[in-house]
């Protein structure tokens, strides 16, 4: 009779998780909900009470479908091929995602824009201000009001821009990294007995689960390319206007300081990049031949010798890992040590001039000097790396693509009729004009 009642007691319980809504079944948050972030607050709230469950979630976007977008980048890329076979050249998969996806990554580089020109020109808002505390002050009360006013509008303008831009920038990487996963699914299945032998699974297992995540990291910065320039020109203009030629020599030492190390060092991450992308391939292809054959090493107690080899890889790994490290922390370095360098020589060129150091000067120039500083030696390092580290994985990930294909599922030069395989699949194939098909388009 007790397991009958715990048995109808667990059954309302049961019954009401599966009366839940699944995010699929749920309504796509409006346009003032994914404005202010609205749609969070639910998660929050039920994450303090309870574990979050599935149905908790809201529904992802059906453009970041892996169907949808990796039809679409599976057909650029069998075009690129064909071009490139009739060229006789390489395909390039970075061109193939430029063409691709160029339209779509616009939106995020404007709202970030939008949040550095914001945070660019604030500081004249604040020296305005400054000025109602002035000895000689003629301004009103009014106008201090609306000048602190503006500023407080202005910083939640920048936020707002700033929180959206990396927004979709982070799910612009996520959209590349789901296609690029799908296109070398359907590779896999494509190709033949050599190409599969020569393909360790370690080295795939390694690119599906750390260069793919270099579309996210890369994606959110890589906007800051073209808008650190126009930034400089804007410090080095409003700057001028603020302290006159100082600012310009300030300015000009945290370039020289900062972008010459931080170029070099980027290259040397991006070339490290690679070192550990190698050791780690080789440790995965190591222990992989370790779990296969485990049963041969346990009967001929071979544990601490192929133990002796697996650490030997990992510390080869770790190695490399370390110094990367190493580099980064330069990187963030930088960022204390340039400002103040910086700031000091700006000072130091203003009272050389015969000028006199007053608040409604210094303080707004402070401020724009940490603007542009923080975007020359913390930004700017994490974009240099980061790309250069997204180069080397598209690298990786295009030498696997290049790899040939069945031989049944390459048209012949006379025009071979289609491979049945997976004829009877529910994925629907598409027509293709080139030498290659693709094998199908619904994965």
């Amino acid at each position: 009779m007790d397991s009958k009642k715990q048995a109808n007691g667990n059954t309302p319980t049961k019954e009401k998780n599966k009366s839940k809504d699944s995010p699929l079944q749920k309504d796509v948050p409006g346009i003032i909900s994914r404005f202010f972030f609205c749609w969070m607050m639910p998660l929050y709230y039920n994450g303090i009470k309870r574990d979050l469950e599935e149905f908790d979630l809201v529904p992802a976007k059906h453009q970041y479908d892996s169907k949808v977008v990796g039809d679409l980048l599976e057909r650029k890329w069998l075009e690129e091929e064909a071009k490139a076979r009739a060229d006789g050249r390489t395909p390039s998969l970075r061109n193939v995602l430029i063409k691709t996806y160029w339209l779509s990554f616009i939106p995020g580089g404007i709202m970030q824009f939008l949040y550095v020109s914001i945070r660019t020109v604030t500081p004249l808002l604040f020296a305005q201000l400054l000025q109602y505390w002035s000895v000689n002050s003629t301004m009103s009360r009014e106008t201090a009001v609306v000048y602190a006013v503006s500023m407080i509008a202005a910083n939640w303008v920048g936020a707002f821009f700033n929180h959206h831009g990396n927004l979709y920038c982070q799910q612009f990487g996520m959209m590349l990294r789901v296609a690029t996963s799908s296109l070398m699914y359907r590779k896999l299945m494509r190709m033949n007995n050599a190409s599969l032998g020569d393909t360790a699974v370690g080295k795939v297992v390694n690119i599906l689960s750390n260069d793919m995540q270099r579309f996210d990291l890369a994606m959110l910065f890589l906007h800051y390319v073209w808008i650190i320039p126009l930034q400089m020109a804007a410090v080095c203009y409003l700057g001028y206007i603020q302290a006159g030629p100082a600012a310009l020599v300030g300015l000009a030492a945290l370039v020289v300081i900062a972008l010459p190390i931080q170029g070099y060092l980027g290259q040397l991450i991006g070339k490290l990049r690679m070192r550990i992308a190698e050791k780690t391939d080789e440790r995965i292809k190591v222990m992989t031949e370790v779990i296969n054959g485990i049963q041969v090493i346990k009967m001929y107690a071979w544990e601490l010798p192929f133990q002796n080899v697996v650490s030997e890889k990992r510390g080869a790994e770790m190695k490399q890992v370390r110094i990367a490290l190493l580099y980064r922390t330069v990187f963030l370095g930088f960022m204390i040590f340039t400002e103040r360098a910086a700031l000091f020589v700006t000072v130091l060129v203003f009272i050389l001039f015969g000028n006199t150091i007053t608040a409604n000067i210094i303080y707004p120039l402070q401020q724009f000097m940490n603007a542009a500083h923080i975007n020359i030696t913390l930004v700017l390092p994490l974009v240099l790396a980061f790309t250069a580290e997204l180069f080397v994985s598209i690298k990786r990930i295009q030498d696997f693509l290049i790899l040939e294909d069945r031989p049944d599922l390459v048209k012949s030069s006379h025009g071979s009729s289609p491979s049945r395989l997976f004829q009877k699949s529910s994925s629907v194939f598409e027509k293709f004009e080139g030498p290659i098909r693709p094998l199908f388009i619904g994965v």
